[in-house]
Formats: C-alpha cells, structure tokens, sequence
C-alpha cells in the first residue's frame, strides 16, 4: 500500500480507531498508569527507587477521556495504536504492539552510512516525552493556532527521534499528529504533509538541528 492510500485509509477510519482507542484506555487505566511508573522506575541502571514510590500506594483518580484521547497518553495506548496501524503489515507479530528491545537506525545498510541512529535507551524519554505533552495539554486548547502547531510540530519530531516501535514509527506519529490537530485545532491533518516526501525529511533533519520551522510550516499548511 502506497503513503498516499495509507493517508486515505487512516483518514477515513480515523474516527473509529480513537472510539476503539478510548473505550480500551479507559478500560486500562489503572494499570497504565501503574505501568508507566514501572517503566519509569526500572529504565536506567543505578536509578533511585527510593525516590519514586510505587504508584499502587495511591487511589487513582477517574478521569473523563471524552473525545480527547490524545490528552492521557500513556505507552499502553501508544502500543494499542501501534497493533492498530501495523494491521496486515510485514511487521513481525512479535513485534506489534511492543516498545522495541533493539538498536534501530534509519537509511544505510550498517551504521556508519546510517541518516539517523535512534537512541537506545529511549523509554525515559518517552515517558517524559508524554508527561511534556499531558501537562501542556489544557493550555494548548486555549492556545493560540500558531502555537499548537509548534507544540504538534515539537510532539511529532521528538516522538520519531526516540523510534520507540520497531518499525511502523512514522505511521503512529502521523495517526497522533492527525488526532491531536482535530483534537486541538478541530483540523485533520492532510496529505499534503507527506505528498513531497523529500520536503517532509528536510523538515525533519531541520528539526534535528534544532530548527522546528520548516516542520511546523509543513504542518501549518496541511491542515485542513
């Protein structure tokens, strides 16, 4: 399936994946969250546990997800989106749904002619990657549109540098792009941010270069 028929398909399905998505989050909850901490607490060697105390000694409180999904993201939801997208793909079943547990790069056949290395160890950072993105939430729907887009531009890259998945990183990311807008800007995401794909990538590299503008005027002008 080409970019462009995996753009129309998800645009077209997107409203019945984020109902599948809420009515699963809210079911697992509780154990996200307790998840998240676990991750938290066991991601880096030498890490304190002593200052994060185990999420079970506190009363969860209910949260009301309503149609906004993307404002409780947490990695089971990230992995529930993942077996969504990677549905009939050649992506490994082991692999589907599962934060990966190896080095990854990006272009070139060994790591010396590789475009993009991904970090090895990422789950940190995406966890604090999701805690920017929660915190901020609330602010960004009375934001104004100029800065929604950099905060979804800023989301969007720090979330594919980090490659959490296997493969299937890009695909996730632009679900989320496309979820967030509507959420935020009540705009979806079009094909125009990936109809030149070689633009796409120089707003990327960019970004990698600490430079976010080309990233967010791409997104800027492929709402709709």
């Amino acid at each position: 399936m080409s970019e462009e028929e995996q753009w129309a398909f998800w645009n077209e399905m997107n409203h019945d994946v984020v109902r599948k998505l809420i009515q699963n989050e809210s079911a697992l909850q509780n154990i996200s969250s307790k998840l998240d901490v676990v991750l938290a607490r066991t991601s880096a060697i030498a890490f304190n546990l002593q200052q994060s105390p185990s999420s079970l000694l506190n009363e969860m409180e209910p949260t009301d997800y309503g149609e906004t999904p993307t404002s409780s993201l947490s990695i089971s939801m990230l992995c529930w989106l993942h077996r969504v997208v990677t549905e009939g793909a050649k992506t490994p079943e082991s692999s589907r749904g599962r934060l990966r547990s190896v080095g990854v790069w990006v272009g070139g056949s060994t790591l010396d002619t590789a475009r993009f290395i991904a970090p090895v160890n990422f789950v940190r950072p995406l966890l604090e990657l999701l805690k920017w993105w929660k915190s901020g939430y609330s602010d960004l729907r009375k934001g104004e549109r100029r800065v929604v887009v950099e905060a979804l531009a800023s989301f969007h890259h720090r979330f594919l540098s980090l490659h959490p998945f296997l493969d299937g990183n890009g695909r996730v990311a632009r679900v989320l792009l496309d979820q967030a807008a509507r959420e935020l800007l009540n705009s979806g995401v079009g094909t125009e941010l990936v109809s030149d794909p070689a633009a796409y990538y120089r707003s990327l590299a960019a970004a990698d270069s600490g430079d976010l503008r080309p990233l967010t005027d791409l997104i800027g002008v492929s709402l709709r």
